[in-house]
């Protein structure tokens, strides 16, 4: 049975999947409208994660929201037309929408680890597949094809394991236990996540 925590990494497998035919050539293209949302998806995280920082009236964080993917929005048209915003609105609001609108530093981190991991790995792929650097290149490569299959396997793989929700945990208490003055200076809410050893 499916369970509800394993749907985000199904769903990347099933891509990586479709690219992978795609580079066989059993599949139409797609992937190189695909990564260049997932682009615009990455690029807009770091924007979006700077909203509930603002020191702006909190009944003004939500159009700022709105106000931000609107603009993004217009970017996904003129990668995919149509379909390009229906990806990126897919890709982003709903995980978005719960980061900027509710939840304290800590529950927003694991979308913080996510956008930090997947950058990271985004930027990997691109360049070890040797994929052009012109997104106007991208449609009907084979080279974007393969990194897409190789970005959204790492993703899937990353999801599973639970990067995410755990790894920045993990990593906290590798520092705190390698540098007492880090764990001297850090904030209340980072104490709080090592002393609760029930949840990781």
């Amino acid at each position: 049975m499916l369970r509800l925590e394993n749907t985000p990494a199904l769903s990347n497998f099933l891509v990586a999947a479709a690219c992978l035919l795609e580079y066989a050539g059993l599949f139409p293209a797609f992937s190189g409208e695909l990564m260049a949302i997932q682009f615009i998806v990455i690029h807009s995280s770091a924007f979006v994660m700077a909203i509930p920082y603002l020191e702006i009236p909190e009944k003004w964080k939500p159009r700022a929201l709105y106000s931000l993917l609107c603009l993004y929005a217009l970017f996904a048209i003129q990668a995919g037309g149509l379909s390009g915003v229906f990806q990126f609105a897919g890709l982003t609001f709903a995980t978005y929408s719960g980061y900027v609108l509710r939840g304290d530093t800590a529950s927003r981190m694991p979308l913080i680890s996510r956008w930090a991991l997947g950058f990271a790995s985004f930027i990997f792929v691109l360049s070890v597949c040797g994929v052009p650097g012109d997104a106007e290149d991208w449609d009907g490569n084979r080279r974007v094809a393969f990194a897409g299959a190789v970005y959204f396997t790492l993703a899937g793989l990353m999801e599973r394991a639970g990067l995410h929700e755990s790894g920045w945990r993990r990593a906290l208490r590798w520092l705190a236990a390698r540098d007492p003055e880090f764990k001297a200076r850090m904030p209340g809410w980072m104490a709080k996540v090592l002393a609760d050893r029930g949840r990781w």
